[in-house]
């Protein structure tokens, strides 16, 4: 069974088959050809991120924490430590920017520019690369 309906871009009144979805001739806009209690198919799920950088760099300092604790016979938390507790999660939050863009955008080369960073990022070179590859590396589709 045919519908005639209007395309709501140009206006143009176009014949086409119930349920389905079409392009207009004339404008190429997209619509849908519904009949009385049709329902367009629910969109896909968006993916979600399998790991985050962050969580790596925030167990980092966690684990430098104990170690510093397991090493000093007086553990005592002052500001002095507090200050190197700030100071590494901000270096590492700092050195990990561009895994942190990667993450959040959730691009295709997530985990080659993680390792690019981890691994080359103490190079100003290889982290200005991984910098620019997680800014420039398009989002995954669904």
């Amino acid at each position: 069974m045919n519908l005639e309906i209007d395309c709501p871009h140009c206006k143009r009144a176009i014949s086409a088959p119930a349920d389905t979805e079409v392009t207009c001739p004339l404008c190429g806009g997209g619509l849908i050809a519904q009949s009385p209690g049709f329902k367009a198919p629910a969109k896909p799920a968006k993916r979600k991120s399998r790991g985050s950088p962050i969580l790596l760099a925030f167990l980092l300092i966690l684990l430098l924490l104990g170690i510093h604790a397991a090493t000093t016979e007086e553990f005592t938390f002052d500001a002095g430590l507090l200050y190197q507790v700030v100071s590494l999660g901000l270096g590492t939050a700092g050195y990990l920017i561009p895994s942190i863009i990667v993450a959040l955008r959730d691009t295709s080369h997530q985990k080659l520019i993680f390792l690019l960073n981890l691994c080359t990022g103490w190079t100003v070179i290889g982290w200005i690369v991984a910098l620019v590859w997680s800014i420039v590396d398009k989002p995954r589709t669904a």
